[in-house]
C-alpha cells in the first residue's frame, strides 16, 4: 500500500466523520447508558460522548477503551461513506471518495491519530430529526477544523503541514438491540485546505 493512499484514508477519517466535541473523556468513558427511545436530548449527548472518546488526544491516551467504546456503539452493519476536495497550493483541486465498515473505521481510528497534530474542531449539530418510533435519527453536522498533519516528502521524510477543512455530514443513528445508542451510517462531504509552509 502507497504512502500516499494511507494518507488519504487517515486524512479522509479524520476529517470526514466529524461529530460534536464538548464532553470530557473520563466523563464520557463512565457513562454506558442504555435507553429505550431517541430524544434530541440523547442523541446531542451521544454525539458530544462520541466525539471526546474519538478524539486524537484519547486514541493516543487508550486506544483499547477507545475500541471498546466505538465497538458498543457502532451498529455491526455499519456503513461510513466519505468524499473530500483537496485544495493543494500549486495543484489543481482533488477529489477522493472512501466507504468503511465498522472494522475498518475503528482500525483508522487508531491509525490516524498518530497524524494529525494541534488538531481543533468546532462543530454544530444542524439538525436532529427522530423518527416516529423514536429508534432511528437522522443527524446533520457542520464542522470546521484545523491542524498539523504530517505528509510524506519525494525523499521519504515527513513534513508538518497546516490543514483548513470544512466538513458537512449526515448520520443516522439508532438504539441498538441492548439499547445503547449506535452508529449505523454516516454520509459526509469535506473541503480540505492544505496552507504553504
Amino acid at each position: 500500500m502507497s504512502t500516499q493512499f494511507n494518507f488519504q484514508k487517515t486524512l479522509l477519517l479524520l476529517i470526514g466523520f466529524s461529530i460534536v466535541l464538548v464532553s470530557s473523556f473520563a466523563q464520557a468513558q463512565n457513562k454506558k447508558k442504555r435507553f429505550r427511545r431517541l430524544s434530541d436530548d440523547n442523541v446531542r449527548e451521544f454525539i458530544q460522548d462520541t466525539t471526546a472518546i474519538t478524539s486524537v488526544q484519547n486514541v493516543q491516551d487508550d486506544a483499547k477503551a477507545v475500541n471498546r467504546y466505538l465497538d458498543r456503539h457502532i451498529d455491526p452493519d455499519a456503513r461510513f461513506v466519505t468524499s473530500i476536495s483537496y485544495i493543494m497550493p500549486g495543484m489543481p483541486e482533488q477529489e477522493k471518495s472512501l466507504s468503511l465498515s465498522k472494522d475498518d473505521y475503528i482500525e483508522q481510528v487508531k491509525q490516524g491519530a498518530g497524524s494529525v497534530e494541534h488538531y481543533h474542531s468546532e462543530i454544530t449539530v444542524d439538525n436532529v430529526d427522530i423518527s416516529k418510533d423514536k429508534e432511528t435519527a437522522s443527524v446533520s453536522t457542520i464542522s470546521s477544523e484545523t491542524g498539523v498533519m504530517q505528509v510524506p516528502q519525494e525523499d521519504g521524510s515527513m513534513q508538518g503541514v497546516p490543514i483548513e477543512g470544512k466538513s458537512e455530514c449526515f448520520q443516522v443513528l439508532k438504539i441498538g438491540k441492548k439499547g445503547y445508542i449506535q452508529m449505523y451510517s454516516a454520509n459526509c462531504k469535506t473541503v480540505m485546505e492544505f496552507k504553504p509552509y
